[in-house]
C-alpha cells in the first residue's frame, strides 16, 4: 500500500528542528529557530513529543510548554493536558498556567487530577483552574476542602471568597455547606474552610464564635514524642542517620508515618534502613497514611518501600485488613498507632487487588469466607473505587462476571468504572459477549468521554469487529485523535482482516495526527513508507516503520535532514536581552547601563538612606536590604545598587540575582554586605551551602551567613559550631548569624549572635514587647522580615473602611521601632521596588501612624490567628 502525498510537506529547516527536538541534539538552535515561527500541526506534534519524551533542562521544557500556548491548532490543548502527566513540577506548572487561557477543558479529568495529583504545588493551580469552569463544574475546587496540605485549602477560600463577592455570602456559604455534604467531605479540614470563611466574613465575631466542634478521627499521629522527633527537620535528618538497626525496627509504626514528609532525603533514609525487616504493624501503619495519594510523593515512595518488604509481611497485611474491616474493628488497631482517620475502602482495594495478584493458585482466595465476602461487596457497591477494583481482580483472576453487572457497569455514573468494565470485555479471558452487552457499550452514557470512546473502540474491534462494524467507522472518525488512535492500534492487531476493516485501517494510515499514523502501522505499510519517507512529516511515525523493518532509520533518509540548523546568531533574542547585567556593558558606567533602561536615577535623602552599623561585625548595611526571592529582574538590583542599597539576601533558586551579582568586579562588590544562609545542621552541609553561596556569586567572602528558621537550640550542635568557626577562620564567612519565628529564642539570641533576624509586622507585634527592649544596638544588628505578612498587610479586609496600608508603610512601621537596625524587602518587579525603597525618604512614622497601623494589623491577627487555627495547622 503506498502512502498518500502529504497535505503538509514540512520544509527542510521544519524536518532539521523536529528531527533535534526528537534526538535531543542542538536544541539550543532549534528553540532558537522557533522563536517567532508558527506553530503548526507538525511542529505541534514535535514540541508534544519532546515535552513527553525528554530529559533536557526543565528550562527548555517550559520553552517547550509556552510555544505549544501559541497554537491555534485544537491539538495543542490536548498536548498540553497530557503535558500534565509530567514528572516535574515545573513543567506542570506552566502547563497549568497555559490551559488557563482556554475557554473549554476537560473539567472532568482537572477535578480528578486535583483528588490524586501528588504535589500541592500542582494543586493549587489546578484550583484556580476549576474555579473558571463553567456552571456547577466549578464547585469542584471543594475537592481541595480536605486537601492536607494547607495552601491547596487557602486557594480553596480565596476562591470561595470571590464567588461570595459575585453571588452572595450566604448564598455562597449554604452552597459551601450542602456541596461538601453532598460529596461526603464533612470532616474536620473541610470544617476548618467553613469556620474560616464564617470568620472572613463576620468582622464582629470572635475566632470561639466560628470555631467548629471536632468531628471524627485526627488525620495523621503525633510524632511529637518520638526520641528522634525534632520540629527541625535536618535535625530530623540526622538523628535517623544516628539510629542503628534495632532502633530503626523498634520505632518502625512511628518512622512509617514519616514517609510522608514533604523532605526526600528523610523519605530515602526511611526506607533504606527499614523496607527488608519492616514489621507486619509498621507496613499496616505506613498502608493506611499511604492511602491519602495527596502526600508528597506517596506514589513513588509506596512504590519504593513495598517492593522491599517481605511477601508474607504484605500477605499477613492483606489479609488483617480485610478481617478487621468485616469484623468493624478499626485498622489503627493492629497498627498500633492511636486512633486515626483510615480510608478503609481504598485498604480493601489496596487487599484484594495484592491478594489476587500475587496468591496462586487462586482456590486458596475462594476457598476463604472473608475474600469471598469482601470482593462481592465491592462488586455489589455503588462506589467507584470498589467497582473498579472488583473488576481489576474478576479480570486478574479471569472471572466470568454476569451481564447484569456489566451492564451496571457501562450505566455508572462515574466514567472510571465503564472504562474498567470495557478493558475487562477487551482483556479478560470471557466468553463471546451478547448482542445486549455490546449495544449497552455503545449507547452508554458516556460518549462525551474521549478516554470511554477509546477503550470502546478497542473493545468492539477486539469482539465486535464484523457485527459492528459501524460502530467502529464512527470511532475511526471520531474528532479526537486519541480515539482514532485507539482505534488504529486495535486494527493493526487484527490478523485477519477483513476489506471493509482494511480501508479503514488504510485511512488511518493517513491520518493527519502522527500518533494515530503511527499506532496504525503495519509491515507491508512500514516497508512502502521508507521506500518513500519524504511523505511523512513525524519521526515518531519513521521510528516505528523502521523498527518494523528491523532497519536503521538513518539510512533511508536524506541527508539533509538531519543536519545542523541555521539560525542567525546576530541577532539577540535571549529572554533576557532587556536586563542589565555590567558585564554586557563593558567599560560603561553602571549610571549609564540604567538610563539605557529607562531606571530610576534620581537621589535619595533621608536619614533612613544612611548605612548603618550591624552590631559589632565591623559592617555597615542599608536600612533595607533586597531579597531576590520573587525574581527582581536584574535592572531591578542594578537599580538598587545605584541607590545605595549595599544589602542583599541569596538563596540558590534566586536566579536573576545571581545573574546580576556573579560578573561583577571585585570593586563592586568590595562594599556589598552580601547575605546568604542554610537549613542544615552537619558541619558538611553547612561547609556545602556556604561553597555554593560563594560559587554561585563569584564571591571571596560571605559577610553574613545566616542558620535558618530555628526552632530548637539542639540545632547547634559541637560538630556544626566548629565548622562555623573553621569557615571565620579561613576567611569564607565574614561573621554568622540567626534566624528564627521564635520570639524566645530571639531574646535568647540577642546575647549570643551578632546578627539577628526575626518576623515582624503590625500583626505580629509581640516582638515589640518581648525582643525589641533588650537589643543593644551596640553589640547586635536586629534585622526584621516578612513586615508585609506575605502581602496580607496591603490587601483588603472585608469590613475595614479606613484605608489600606501601602508596602511602604509597612516596611516604614517595623523601621520606626526602637532596636531595628534594617528589613528585608522581596520585591517582584521595578514599581514594587521604587515602593518599597520610598519607606526610606519618607521615614519614621508618626505617633498617630503607627496607632493606625495597629489597628488594622489588630484585625489581620484576629484573621491570621483564625487562619492558623481553622486551616494551616489542622
Amino acid at each position: 500500500m503506498t502512502p498518500a502525498i502529504r497535505s503538509e510537506a514540512p520544509s527542510i529547516k521544519t524536518r532539521q528542528i523536529t528531527h533535534a527536538l526528537w534526538y535531543e541534539r542542538e536544541l539550543e538552535d532549534a528553540f532558537k529557530a522557533l522563536e517567532g515561527a508558527e506553530i503548526t500541526l507538525v511542529l505541534v506534534e514535535a514540541l508534544s513529543d519532546f515535552i513527553e519524551r525528554s530529559t533536557a533542562s526543565y528550562k527548555l521544557l517550559l520553552e517547550a510548554v509556552a510555544l505549544l500556548s501559541t497554537s491555534a491548532h485544537p491539538m495543542a490543548r490536548e498536548a498540553l493536558f497530557d503535558a500534565l502527566d509530567h514528572p516535574l513540577v515545573k513543567v506542570k506548572r506552566a502547563v497549568i498556567d497555559a490551559l488557563a487561557a482556554y475557554p473549554e477543558l476537560p473539567w472532568r479529568q482537572l477535578s480528578e487530577k486535583l483528588a490524586t495529583e501528588h504535589s500541592h504545588h500542582v494543586r493549587v493551580g489546578l484550583v484556580e483552574l476549576l474555579a473558571n469552569a463553567p456552571g456547577a463544574t466549578r464547585w469542584d475546587i471543594l475537592i481541595g476542602c480536605d486537601d492536607p496540605h494547607w495552601r491547596v485549602r487557602k486557594q480553596v477560600l480565596t476562591n470561595l471568597q470571590r464567588f461570595a463577592g459575585e453571588d452572595g455570602v450566604e448564598e455562597t456559604r449554604a452552597i459551601l455547606v450542602s456541596e461538601l455534604e453532598r460529596r461526603g467531605l464533612d470532616n474536620d479540614l473541610s470544617r476548618g474552610v467553613i469556620a474560616y470563611y464564617d470568620l472572613y466574613h463576620s468582622p464582629q465575631s470572635s475566632i470561639e464564635d466560628c470555631a467548629p466542634e471536632a468531628h471524627g478521627l485526627a488525620l495523621a499521629t503525633s510524632l511529637e514524642q518520638r526520641p528522634w522527633w525534632s520540629e527541625e527537620p535536618s535535625l530530623v535528618k540526622t538523628n535517623l542517620k544516628a539510629m542503628t538497626r534495632d532502633e530503626m525496627k523498634r520505632e518502625d509504626i512511628w518512622l512509617a508515618w514519616m514517609l510522608s514528609h514533604p523532605a526526600e532525603k528523610i523519605r530515602s533514609i526511611i526506607i533504606t534502613e527499614l523496607a527488608s525487616g519492616i514489621s507486619i504493624e509498621a507496613t499496616l501503619s505506613f498502608l493506611i497514611m499511604a492511602s491519602e495519594p495527596r502526600f508528597p510523593g506517596m506514589d513513588e515512595t509506596r512504590e519504593k518501600l513495598l517492593a522491599r518488604v517481605r511477601h508474607d509481611t504484605l500477605e499477613a497485611c492483606a489479609w488483617t485488613i480485610l478481617e478487621h474491616l468485616e469484623n468493624g474493628i478499626p485498622l489503627w488497631e493492629p497498627a498500633g498507632i492511636g486512633e486515626v482517620a483510615v480510608n478503609e475502602r481504598w485498604l480493601k482495594t489496596w487487599a484484594l487487588s495484592w491478594l489476587a495478584k500475587h496468591i496462586r493458585p487462586s482456590d486458596e482466595l475462594w476457598a476463604s469466607p472473608t475474600w469471598t465476602e469482601a470482593l462481592e461487596d465491592c462488586v455489589a457497591s455503588d462506589a467507584a473505587s470498589a467497582r473498579v477494583c472488583a473488576l481489576e481482580v474478576a479480570q486478574q483472576l479471569s472471572q466470568d462476571l454476569s451481564e447484569d453487572m456489566l451492564l451496571s457497569s457501562f450505566r455508572h455514573p462515574d466514567v472510571r468504572v465503564a472504562n474498567a468494565a470495557v478493558v475487562y470485555l477487551t482483556e479478560a479471558t470471557w466468553k463471546q459477549p451478547s448482542r445486549d452487552i455490546l449495544d449497552a457499550l455503545i449507547e452508554a452514557p458516556h460518549q462525551d468521554d474521549t478516554r470511554f470512546r477509546a477503550a470502546s473502540a478497542c473493545a468492539l474491534v477486539e469482539r465486535a469487529l464484523i457485527t459492528h462494524a459501524d460502530a467502529i467507522e464512527r470511532l475511526a472518525n471520531d474528532p479526537s485523535h486519541r480515539v482514532r488512535e485507539a482505534c488504529a492500534r486495535a486494527l493493526a492487531n487484527v490478523e485477519d482482516i477483513d476489506r471493509a476493516s482494511a480501508t479503514l485501517l488504510g485511512k488511518l494510515q493517513h491520518d493527519p495526527v502522527a500518533r494515530v499514523r503511527e499506532a496504525a502501522m503495519t509491515p507491508e505499510h512500514a516497508r512502502a513508507l521508507l521506500d518513500d519517507p519524504v511523505k511523512e512529516s513525524s519521526w515518531r511515525v519513521l521510528e516505528r516503520a523502521a523498527d518494523l523493518c528491523m532497519l536503521r532509520l538513518v539510512r533511508s533518509l536524506p541527508d539533509a535532514w538531519s543536519q545542523p540548523i541555521e539560525v542567525n546568531l546576530d541577532e539577540d533574542t535571549s529572554p533576557n536581552a532587556d536586563h542589565v547585567s555590567v558585564a554586557n556593558h563593558g567599560e560603561a558606567t553602571l549610571e549609564e547601563a540604567l538610563e539605557k533602561t529607562g531606571a530610576f536615577t534620581g537621589s535619595d535623602t533621608g536619614e533612613w538612606w544612611e548605612l548603618v552599623p550591624l552590631g559589632n561585625t565591623s559592617l555597615s548595611v542599608s536600612r533595607m536590604g533586597i531579597s531576590g526571592h520573587y525574581a527582581l529582574p536584574e535592572r531591578g538590583f542594578a537599580e538598587a545598587l545605584d541607590r545605595g542599597i549595599n544589602h542583599y539576601f541569596w538563596e540558590p533558586i534566586y536566579l536573576s540575582q545571581s545573574r546580576f551579582f556573579k560578573p561583577l568586579s571585585k570593586d563592586r562588590k568590595a562594599g556589598l554586605v552580601m547575605c546568604a544562609g542554610t537549613f542544615e545542621s552537619t558541619a558538611r552541609g553547612l561547609r556545602r551551602d556556604i561553597e555554593r553561596a560563594l560559587r554561585s556569586m563569584a564571591l571571596e567572602q560571605i559577610q553574613v551567613f545566616y542558620i535558618f528558621w530555628i526552632r530548637d537550640r539542639a540545632r547547634f550542635t559541637h560538630e556544626l559550631l566548629m565548622e562555623m568557626e573553621r569557615c571565620k577562620e579561613k576567611g569564607l564567612v565574614h561573621t554568622f548569624g540567626v534566624s528564627t519565628h521564635s520570639r524566645s529564642l530571639a531574646r535568647e539570641f540577642l546575647d549570643e549572635w551578632p546578627a539577628v533576624m526575626v518576623r515582624h509586622n503590625a500583626a505580629h507585634t509581640g516582638v515589640e514587647r518581648e525582643v525589641l527592649p533588650h537589643v543593644d544596638r551596640n553589640k547586635v544588628g536586629l534585622i526584621t522580615f516578612s513586615n508585609l505578612c506575605y502581602g496580607r498587610m496591603v490587601s483588603e479586609l472585608p469590613g475595614w473602611d479606613k484605608g489600606i496600608p501601602s508596602a511602604a508603610d509597612a516596611y516604614r512601621y517595623s523601621l520606626s521601632q526602637e532596636g531595628v537596625t534594617g528589613c528585608w524587602s522581596a520585591p517582584s518587579t521595578i514599581a514594587q521596588l521604587r515602593e518599597n525603597l520610598s519607606a526610606l525618604t519618607r521615614g519614621p512614622m508618626s505617633p498617630e501612624e503607627l496607632g493606625a497601623l495597629r489597628a488594622y494589623g489588630r484585625e489581620l491577627y484576629r484573621l491570621n490567628t483564625g487562619f492558623n487555627r481553622f486551616i494551616r495547622n489542622r
